[in-house]
């Protein structure tokens, strides 16, 4: 995926969640530049974020059961930015948001693709 297709995604992710009114640059960044698959970093009070994609070439899925989706990634990010501010968990907690977010992510993308 291009730079380019990634931009328009997001505009269109944007679009579908609600959050025209947050100014995003997203881009793709290899594993050792980000934490995990994507990273997020926003300011709640100017609704601006910055968004990291892990580049294909980086992507790491030891059991090949999750294939590389920077669609599914990206969805996966913005879903944090309605929760600016009170996404702040620890632990546990932190790991079940995580996967909250994760499934949601996934659920929209394939309802998108008609799966």
């Amino acid at each position: 995926m291009t730079t380019k297709r990634l931009e328009i995604l997001t505009t269109e992710w944007k679009r579908r969640l609600r959050l025209q009114d947050w100014e995003t640059a997203v881009s793709f960044e290899p594993r050792d530049k980000i934490n995990g698959d994507g990273q997020t970093l926003y300011n709640a009070q100017l609704k601006t974020a910055k968004i990291s994609i892990i580049t294909e070439e980086t992507y790491q899925n030891p059991t090949g059961t999750q294939p590389y989706d920077p669609e599914e990634i990206l969805v996966h990010e913005l879903l944090h930015l309605p929760f600016a501010g009170i996404d702040k968990f620890k632990g546990l907690a932190y790991t079940q948001f995580e996967v909250a977010i994760d499934l949601i992510a996934m659920g929209l993308v394939k309802a998108k693709r008609g799966e």
